[in-house]
């Protein structure tokens, strides 16, 4: 097991044995009344609690703070990996609390997003087997609400798969596809969520299990 879970875990185990609050934040604005002062402690036990998840990988997993809305606060994106199904973790800062934008992560999408900030979007693509999708949520600073779906399976290795070109499940020509693209997904900044390692972060021992993450706003 990773040095770096082991200690998580130890010392999530004490924090619990004192009664220091330590909301669970794989649940998506789980009801807990601790809140934090900043969004750096909150994103740190965010990412402790992952990090003792049996499935976290301190070797392929990655982190970057991106600011979404343009409002001062970064949110946080947790990648465990890069192969097609790895999930992508991500997090607000709201009311003193750490707040999953999407309850157990998105997968599918190779542990990464893709963020349009003019609209503050946060879109998703992937696919496989001639099956293509691009899924686009709006952020409006403490939750995500999805505002299209997009669905190529022009190239379907089977017929049973065939839906042409879709806009939110609707059949459309390839013209209305490439404009719908084109109006969700322009001026994006591709592949957010594995900018750093999280070897680079420092750690403070003592009363809490702490990453430095303010360095990196």
């Amino acid at each position: 097991m990773n040095i770096r879970k082991i200690i998580g875990t130890v010392i999530s185990a004490a924090m619990a044995l004192t009664a220091i609050p330590n909301a669970n934040f794989s649940t998506a604005n789980a009801d807990y009344d601790y809140t934090y002062d900043s969004w750096g402690k909150a994103y740190d036990d965010a990412v402790l609690d992952l990090s003792c998840q049996d499935s976290f990988d301190y070797d392929t997993a990655r982190f970057e703070l991106y600011d979404v809305n343009s409002d001062g606060l970064p949110e946080l994106f947790v990648s465990t990996g890069e192969y097609h199904n790895a999930e992508l973790y991500i997090y607000t800062f709201n009311d003193g609390r750490a707040i999953e934008l999407y309850n157990g992560g998105i997968a599918g999408a190779y542990g990464v997003a893709n963020v349009v900030p003019s609209k503050s979007y946060i879109y998703f693509t992937g696919g496989g087997q001639g099956i293509f999708w691009t899924q686009v949520y709006e952020f409006n600073g403490y939750e995500v609400n999805e505002i299209a779906n997009l669905g190529d399976t022009t190239k379907a290795i089977s017929d049973n798969y065939y839906k042409g070109y879709t806009f939110n499940n609707q059949k459309i020509t390839k013209t209305q596809y490439d404009s719908y693209l084109k109006q969700y997904t322009s001026n994006s900044i591709s592949n957010v969520g594995r900018a750093r390692s999280f070897d680079e972060l420092n750690f403070i021992y003592g009363n809490l299990y702490y990453y430095d993450f303010y360095e990196y706003a």
